[in-house]
């Protein structure tokens, strides 16, 4: 089976003597994927000229660990490439990106297999703030998937990790029914992987409640009936991002919108989602 265990991490922000701590805690703990951001604004932000650098420090370092893999997430559209003022816009013309990307993987393709194509587009944040557009991201997606093969014929492109949501309509709309508006654009031609957030609110791993109208681990069985509704059983479906958040006693803020729970059912609750995703998610 593919090794499973990965993080989300921003490898960017350390020193070479912290990166070389992090990575060595991360094999310690058995981690395979490292689920990095790479923003292309900073990357490219003048047209035609790349800043490689701090990738190449990130790079160089784990060829020390070859039981870890960096998984990609490429995000914002710099200045030049995007009308809007927001940095999460997609590019005003999606073939702005491709050069980007072609220079990334003919970089870094030796060592990275798997690409994600952005992240959250059904929610507004992810999206200029604008409403989220499925054509829009076809249309992304669709170019991005071919630069990435014309460079690395044997890449994994993973669809953007969609957020779980309920709504369905004007700022977000639903992962599952995003999900489906992707296939009935065409996007499976686009992409070899799918991917969601099965994060798990203020609910156990084992309630196995699947509806568009809950928030729990279980979720993730929506966007894989879709896919199998779709023809795409034989994809893998990644679970992007997962957990469980606990607000400190002292917290005097807030109460958290994705739910809060004790302290040691958090590790609790993470331990039964692997047991359980080991088991029943082949």
């Amino acid at each position: 089976r593919i090794p499973r265990l990965g993080v989300n991490a921003d490898l960017l922000q350390y020193d070479a003597e912290e990166l070389a701590q992090q990575l060595a805690w991360m094999d310690e703990a058995g981690v395979h994927w490292i689920r990095q951001f790479i923003y292309w604004d900073e990357i490219e932000p003048e047209q035609g000229q790349f800043e490689w650098d701090a990738l190449d420090t990130i790079t160089n370092a784990l060829v020390a660990y070859p039981n870890m893999q960096l998984q990609p997430v490429f995000m914002n559209s710099p200045l030049w490439a995007r009308d809007s003022e927001v940095m999460t816009s997609p590019p005003s013309d999606p073939i702005a990106i491709i050069p980007f990307l072609q220079a990334f993987t003919s970089r870094y393709g030796n060592s990275i297999t798997y690409y994600q194509v952005w992240d959250e587009p059904n929610l507004d944040d992810a999206w200029g703030l604008e409403n989220p557009s499925p054509a829009e991201y076809v249309a992304l997606l669709s170019e991005s998937y071919r630069a990435i093969h014309s460079r690395d014929i044997n890449a994994v492109v993973i669809a953007a990790a969609l957020a779980p949501t309920i709504e369905t309509r004007g700022q977000n709309i639903a992962d599952d029914l995003y999900l489906q508006q992707l296939y009935d654009l065409g996007a499976a031609d686009y992409f070899d992987a799918v991917a969601g957030k099965p994060y798990g609110f203020d609910t156990s791993p084992l309630d196995r409640d699947v509806s568009r109208d809950t928030l729990n681990f279980s979720r993730l069985i929506l966007l894989r009936e879709i896919m199998v509704a779709n023809g795409d059983a034989d994809k893998a479906v990644w679970a992007s991002n997962w957990g469980w958040n606990h607000l400190p006693d002292s917290w005097e803020g807030d109460a958290s919108i994705w739910g809060s729970i004790d302290e040691p059912l958090v590790y609790d609750y993470v331990s039964n989602a692997l047991n359980r995703a080991d088991r029943e998610w082949a």
